[in-house]
């Protein structure tokens, strides 16, 4: 009899641990300032840090990418666009290797008031050699956000 109670509290207790468990593995792709929410959907192996990324009300753009293609690329161009503006893209080095990261930042691109929201489009331009074979790939995705 002595355990019922203890069975009845196992319920709790294991639900508590499952939303943990559920919370640890979300956490990371929620950014801790409460005040810009990021998303960014459409990527496929490069994908940006969404905690690396920052879009001010000046138009810098800046953010970290993430390669996992398998393979060593080289990035040949970064392309940031939204409906009224594309600009270009720098990155930090030229070849990358597999889950290896990028730094891109832009200047000039689009601009708005601090806490206003932002959808652009990333288009990243690369190319990935194979046995001798070159082939010539474009990565693309959305980032919505508020300026910072």
């Amino acid at each position: 009899m002595w355990f019922k109670p203890t069975l009845n509290l196992m319920a709790p207790i294991m639900g508590a641990a499952i939303a943990l468990i559920i919370l640890l593995l979300v956490s990371p792709y929620i950014v801790s300032n409460p005040h810009t929410i990021l998303t960014s959907t459409g990527f496929g192996k490069i994908h940006p840090k969404l905690s690396k990324i920052m879009l001010t009300q000046n138009g810098d753009f800046k953010t970290e990418f993430i390669q996992g293609l398998g393979k060593t690329i080289r990035i040949s161009n970064v392309r940031i666009e939204s409906k009224n503006i594309s600009c270009t893209g720098r990155t930090d080095i030229e070849s990358v290797a597999h889950m290896g990261t990028f730094r891109v930042h832009a200047t000039d691109c689009i601009g708005g008031q601090k806490g206003d929201r932002y959808d652009i489009n990333v288009l990243i331009e690369y190319e990935a050699t194979v046995d001798g074979n070159t082939t010539y790939n474009t990565e693309s995705g959305s980032i919505t956000g508020k300026f910072i």
